[in-house]
């Protein structure tokens, strides 16, 4: 009897051992990764696509930029903007794909195999130990199969489609956060540009003073050593030019600070000059925004319109539908299985069939995790809720805050406007005397520092207010854009940003863009309702 059977172990032959060891070590050496760092023209090229990249498609300031022009700049330029714009369109493709999960599987599979023997066997009878119907084979030494398989589980089908809802409204939040950072940006830029218009309207009067201040110094010492003055009297006169000139270089230096804060944030690049086109009005304060409507209605469109309260409210909705998906998990999980298979096996008597097949998998631990995985989705209900009132809180807290600083201010510039008046009506009177030698020079300059300082108190006073009116539109959530706008060039948005901010001034909120998208249930007054917990429509409305 031949006995083909063998139990005992075969030791391999001594060339596969070889061939063995030296795969693996082939293996291992290919799996070896040096550091490789970067060639010195390597960084040379980065530097040069990253500045390309940086400042390549930034339209050219060919002339003076305005207030509006400059907004609508940091809107398309800022690298900040950008980068929210990127997780936005990131958000949505995490979306796509969290939609293709809910699609069944569908595996195609082909393969192929070859034995240099026949896969030859023989059987034994168990009860009498004689080998019958040896040396027979059933399948050809090439063989080529394939098979198609549809493959769907009903659980997770529901897990994901849960999953999908939660990707949708994270994507609404990076939304929010888009919206959050142009309305930082406007309010950013409303203080930049007003600084630096303070500045471009003082800069030349105060080199025009230290030129002074030079020439009334150099008389005094000159009179101090010719002992033409009291001693005294000369050095209190050097003193007080020498503080004069360093007030007027300090102002300088904080003068030189703000056009590069405003470059920054309308991507222009660091050293790069341009102008400003400051609205002569400005000077006497004709532009003042008008915000006379009532506190209570300035909570109400924060309340409903604020990017953090929405980004909340979205978050709220994930936590209710994060314990769905715990409860979805402890139930039975179905699985349909459709197939279509073929095998160039000779021997088989059908090469093509079609299979189907149903499955029911429990995991029964999960009955047992599910309660705690319920109670943690609904802890982090409760937390976002609760989360999203202490925001609310802290939204009215800025609103309130905002206004009292918006009117207090309001009052600071019209004093600070009639003490420029008064300090410019004095230097008037200086110069008429000077120019009879009735006022020294050291009286001129000092005359001529303080209105200096008088118009460029008047100037920040009135940056502040911008910058408080600023705060009030950022604190209620106004959008200065549509979702959607026909052309994207520079000069589209800033007409977009002109409209809209001419409207918010005059004291008319309804044009927001936000309202208008809103219809039915997500009109501003909903978002005085208290929410109940566990209702998917209250969320606090929706932008698109």
């Amino acid at each position: 009897m031949n006995n083909h059977h063998n139990g005992g172990r075969r030791a391999l032959p001594g060339s596969l051992k070889v061939v063995t060891a030296g795969g693996m070590a082939a293996v291992v050496a290919a799996c070896t990764v040096k550091p490789d760092p970067m060639t010195s023209k390597e960084h040379a090229e980065r530097v040069k696509a990253d500045r390309k990249a940086l400042f390549g498609d930034v339209a050219p300031v060919d002339d003076p930029i305005g207030p509006y022009e400059a907004m609508a700049r940091a809107i398309k330029y800022n690298l900040d903007h950008r980068l929210k714009l990127m997780k936005k369109a990131l958000a949505n493709r995490k979306l796509e794909v969290a939609s293709f999960k809910m699609l069944p599987e569908l595996t195609a599979e082909a393969g192929y195999s070859g034995r240099n023997k026949h896969d030859v066997t023989s059987s034994q009878n168990i009860f009498t130990g004689q080998e019958t119907d040896a040396d027979q084979t059933s399948s050809d030494r090439d063989t080529v199969t394939a098979d198609m398989t549809l493959t769907w589980n009903i659980l997770d089908f529901g897990v994901s489609y849960y999953g999908a809802r939660q990707e949708a409204n994270r994507a609404l939040t990076m939304q929010e956060q888009r919206r959050k950072t142009i309305h930082n940006l406007m309010k950013e830029v409303r203080s930049a540009y007003w600084k630096a218009a303070g500045a471009a309207r003082v800069k030349d009067q105060v080199a025009r003073i230290l030129a002074e201040a030079e020439k009334a110094l150099a008389q005094v010492r000159q009179a101090k050593a010719e002992r033409l003055r009291n001693p005294v009297q000369a050095l209190r006169l050097e003193k007080a030019l020498i503080e004069t000139m360093r007030q007027m270089e300090g102002i300088l230096s904080d003068l030189e600070q703000a056009k590069p804060r405003l470059a920054s944030l309308m991507g222009l690049p660091p050293g790069r000059d341009f102008a400003l086109d400051v609205p002569e009005q400005a000077a006497d304060g004709l532009d003042v925004p008008t915000i006379d409507r009532p506190i209570s209605e300035l909570e109400r469109l924060s309340l409903h319109y604020r990017p953090e309260l929405r980004e909340a409210a979205y978050k709220s909705r994930n936590s209710r539908l994060e314990t769905r998906k715990a409860l979805l998990r402890m139930l039975p999980g179905i699985e349909l299985t459709a197939a279509g298979k073929y095998d160039s096996n000779s021997f088989a008597l059908h090469n093509h069939w079609f299979e189907t097949g149903a499955q029911v998998s429990w995991n029964l631990f999960n009955l047992i995790q599910g309660p705690a995985r319920m109670d943690r989705a609904e802890a982090e209900k409760k937390v976002a809720r609760t989360k999203r009132l202490a925001v609310s809180m802290a939204v009215l807290t800025q609103v309130n805050v905002a206004y009292e600083q918006f009117t207090t201010l309001k009052q600071d510039f019209r004093r600070a406007r009639r003490l420029r008046d008064i300090e410019r009506t004095i230097q008037e009177h200086v110069t008429n005397a000077r120019q009879t030698e009735a006022k020294s020079r050291v009286d001129m300059v000092k005359t001529m520092a303080s209105a200096t300082r008088a118009r460029l108190d008047m100037y920040r006073t009135y940056g502040k207010l911008q910058n408080a009116a600023g705060r009030i539109y950022a604190s209620m959530g106004l959008d200065p854009l549509p979702d959607t706008m026909k052309s994207h060039d520079l000069e589209a948005v800033t007409r977009q940003v002109r409209k809209a901010v001419n409207n918010w001034e005059e004291g008319d909120f309804s044009w927001n863009v936000a309202e208008k998208r809103d219809t039915g249930d997500n009109k501003p007054e909903a978002a005085t309702q208290p929410e109940q917990d566990g209702s998917p429509e209250t969320t606090g409305g929706g932008t698109g």
